[in-house]
């Protein structure tokens, strides 16, 4: 059985009789309350990089390539396709140039 604060996570038989299985228990019956959500997310954002973190790094990464003037900087700026790919029929919704 492993402990974190108030959840616990304890090696369970699973119903079929095999192997086993882990199994959350939170101490709450008949569901999770927003106390519990709030710690678990906590629990996760110790050890892992969570979404708006995820965010805050891709728009610096990409600031940095607009800001050095690269090709993948500037393509971002024209919304052009990064990686080569065809433009003359394919990436019509993603060029977004008008033509007159």
């Amino acid at each position: 059985m492993v402990s974190h604060g108030d959840l616990t996570i304890e090696d369970a038989a699973s119903p079929d009789g095999g192997s086993s299985h882990l199994e959350w228990d939170l101490s709450v019956p008949g569901g999770i309350l927003s106390l519990k959500v709030d710690q678990i997310e906590q629990m996760i954002g110790q050890d892992h990089v969570v979404h708006w973190e995820l965010k805050r790094g891709e728009r610096a990464a990409i600031e940095r390539l607009i800001s050095i003037s690269c090709y993948r900087g500037i393509c971002h700026q024209d919304g052009s396709p990064l990686r080569s790919q065809r433009t003359h029929t394919n990436a019509r919704t993603c060029h977004k140039q008008i033509w007159k």
